[in-house]
C-alpha cells in the first residue's frame, strides 16, 4: 500500500508533454529532436511525428530541431499538455 501511494505521488510530480511535429505542408517530421533547454532530457519524434516527454520541474522551454528546418522554442507551463508544432523551412546554404 505504501509503495502504491509513493508511485501515485511520484507520477503527480512530473508532467507528461505529448505532441506532434509537422512541416509547413502538414507532413510529419520523423526523427526531429525534442529536448528541454539546459537539461540532458530529450527524445526524437516517431515515424508519425509524435513524441512524449516528461517535463522537469525546473525547465519550461522545449526546443524542437531538425536539419533543414528552423529551430523552434516553446514555453510549456501547464501539466499534461498536447502540442502541435509546425517547423518552418530553414535557409539553404550555397
Amino acid at each position: 500500500m505504501i509503495l502504491g501511494l509513493f508511485s501515485l505521488l511520484a507520477t503527480g510530480m512530473y508532467a507528461q508533454v505529448r505532441g506532434t511535429v509537422k512541416d509547413s505542408t502538414g507532413e510529419p517530421v520523423p526523427g526531429a529532436n525534442v529536448f528541454w533547454m539546459n537539461t540532458g532530457q530529450g527524445v526524437t519524434t516517431k515515424e508519425d511525428g509524435s513524441f512524449s516527454i516528461v517535463k522537469p520541474s525546473k525547465s519550461h522551454m522545449l526546443i524542437i530541431s531538425f536539419i533543414g528546418f528552423q529551430n523552434d522554442t516553446i514555453h510549456v507551463s501547464s501539466k499534461n499538455q498536447q502540442l502541435d508544432i509546425v517547423l518552418r523551412d530553414g535557409v539553404e546554404l550555397n
